[in-house]
């Protein structure tokens, strides 16, 4: 039998985690969501793309097939896909509005390249992480 999940404060969110282990966080619920790859990326132009997991920002239906504002992607880079998600998807999901980050995961090495759109224009400038301690932290704009 499960207990009934109720909303926290923040304060007794931190009260509760006191003797967890590991790392938690508090969501709240706000305009973005993740996604999986069951939600498309149009793509400007016709073509869509489903990335591994994504965040998508707009207005949302039950029924949607595609986000309607994506604003970060992330692509584990696989041997049969490795080329398609640096350059084809790389360049097809910079070409979406909304976008902001571009996240390629190496899933042999803790390693990730990511992509972030600078200034709001399209213009990207590109940082890699290493190492099990690095922390991946993606302004909002």
């Amino acid at each position: 039998m499960h207990a009934l999940a109720h909303l926290m404060t923040p304060d007794e969110f931190l009260d509760w985690r006191q003797d967890k282990p590991g790392r938690w966080e508090l969501l709240k619920g706000g305009p973005c969501e993740p996604t999986t790859a069951d939600l498309a990326v149009l793509i400007p132009g016709g073509n869509l793309r489903q990335p591994d997991v994504g965040v998508d920002c707009g207005a949302k239906g039950p029924e949607d097939l595609a986000m309607t504002a994506p604003t970060v992607v992330f692509e584990v880079l696989s041997k049969s896909t490795r080329t398609v998600d640096q350059v084809r998807k790389l360049d097809e999901y910079k070409l979406v509005e909304t976008m902001r980050h571009i996240v390629l995961i190496e899933p042999d090495a803790a390693k990730l390249v990511v992509w972030s759109r600078v200034g709001g224009n399209d213009a990207w400038k590109t940082d890699s992480l290493d190492g099990l301690e690095a922390v991946l932290n993606l302004a909002a704009a």
